[in-house]
């Protein structure tokens, strides 16, 4: 790594400026650290990506999941990681998690997709790994097609990298499809098919028949065979075999399995862990130490934790957008005697809630509880939908409403950050464990 003279005072004074963010209690840091370091020294991403081997993350859903557990699969082998934190995902976070640990040779990231076309050009990844896209902050992002022409983009802008790809979402195959280096297809499955009708190559219609699927105007465009794919996984624990297929130069398919179980709940939890040990596997990690790395990962920044607040067992469950949403209500304990949905609408959120029109919740029962700043519009939808929610102000007050006992709090982003930041400040998260679904 070159940095030259105003580049490293650029580090120096975007540390000072993140560790004064942290001191008057303003924040992790990441993002104002980093914008301070560029301000001073524009290239000052490109030269601290200089020799490095970087990882970028994006998605709609599962980025700060993945993200983590790519790096726990890399520190199983030993590898020293550099990675952002909290969410700091847009280019000031970038250029924090590289000032961060400066001696690591390795950078796993997980980025905004709407960064990923200018990060990916000044920061030339080893790997590009792309989750999956649907609906999220349509106020900030506009349609999935406007994503998926950045995550496009991105790939354009990064001949040199590996393509990590769930091959289940036909919108960011098709961001990949045109890539000049190799493609690594993972069948991650894809359970919100709603924002994926439509082709983004022809327009035409997505056909789907089992687990293929093609556009029904573009014959060549359709599922790839994949690499990557989940054996003897019924949906109903978090044991599963991971399997890796590879073609011979005599074209026969060679396949090998292994055993992984996951310590986070939910199928789209060991659709991560998958993508993950594929993406470590590209890194040079052999399977079986990227799988005991991915298996040892046990809460994302709060996730799936497990609060004792007055005889409640709350456990906590992000769920940001109509996918998210869905997979979320799929993890639900079934013992919990009740449910707290959270939804705020802040700009961290995006303030357009339409997005709660798309989401299903006939299938809740039990006590319900809506809570949040737009919890008063969710408790409406709710009733279209003949379920029956009493309302709360905030989700601490939500699961107060219910018996003591197991509760599940789903929330989105802002609304997550306030209950977790504030049972954390109070020491109520406990090392008690929940089922898995």
């Amino acid at each position: 790594m070159t940095l030259g003279g105003r580049a490293r005072v650029a580090v120096v004074f975007g540390r000072l400026a993140a560790a004064a963010s942290r001191a008057l209690g303003r924040g992790s840091g990441g993002m104002i650290g980093g914008r301070v370091a560029k301000a001073i020294c524009g290239d000052v991403l490109a030269r601290l990506a200089d020799d490095r081997r970087c990882v970028m993350v994006t998605g709609t859903n599962g980025k700060s999941t993945t993200t983590r557990m790519v790096v726990a699969a890399l520190e199983a082998a030993g590898h020293k990681v550099a990675v952002n934190q909290g969410g700091d995902n847009m280019e000031g976070g970038v250029v924090s998690a590289l000032m961060s640990n400066m001696d690591a040779p390795f950078v796993i990231l997980e980025v905004d997709e709407m960064h990923m076309p200018s990060i990916a050009a000044q920061i030339r990844p080893e790997v590009l790994l792309y989750l999956n896209l649907s609906r999220d902050q349509l106020d900030r992002v506009g349609g999935v097609s406007v994503v998926e022409g950045r995550l496009r983009e991105a790939a354009a802008n990064s001949p040199q990298a590996v393509m990590v790809v769930n091959c289940d979402d036909p919108q960011v195959t098709s961001a990949a499809w045109d890539c000049q280096g190799p493609h690594v297809w993972v069948a991650a499955g894809l359970s919100w098919t709603a924002d994926s009708v439509q082709s983004p190559r022809s327009k035409g219609s997505i056909v789907r028949e089992g687990l293929d699927w093609y556009d029904d105007s573009l014959a060549e465009f359709r599922r790839p065979d994949p690499d990557f794919e989940l054996g003897g996984d019924d949906g109903a624990n978090s044991g599963f075999r991971l399997i890796h297929n590879t073609i011979s130069e005599d074209a026969v398919k060679d396949s090998q399995s292994w055993d992984l179980s996951v310590k986070l709940p939910g199928r789209a939890n060991r659709a991560n862990a998958l993508m993950a040990v594929a993406a470590a596997y590209e890194m040079g990690v052999d399977i079986p130490t990227a799988i005991r790395g991915v298996q040892g990962v046990v809460d994302i920044a709060g996730r799936y934790k497990v609060a004792r607040i007055d005889g409640r067992d709350a456990r906590l469950i992000l769920a940001k957008n109509p996918a998210g949403f869905q997979e979320a209500l799929s993890m639900r304990d079934p013992s919990a005697v009740g449910t707290v949905l959270a939804v705020n609408a802040r700009v961290g959120d995006g303030t357009d809630i339409s997005w709660i029109q798309d989401v299903d919740f006939s299938s809740l029962s039990g006590p319900i509880v809506a809570c949040g700043e737009e919890g008063l519009a969710l408790q409406k939808r709710l009733k279209e939908q003949g379920v029956e929610a009493e309302f709360a102000p905030t989700a601490r007050e939500g699961v107060l409403m219910c018996e003591a006992g197991a509760v599940d709090v789903l929330a989105n982003y802002t609304a997550f950050q306030d209950l977790y930041v504030e049972l954390k400040a109070q020491g109520l998260f406990t090392n008690a464990p929940r089922p898995l679904h």
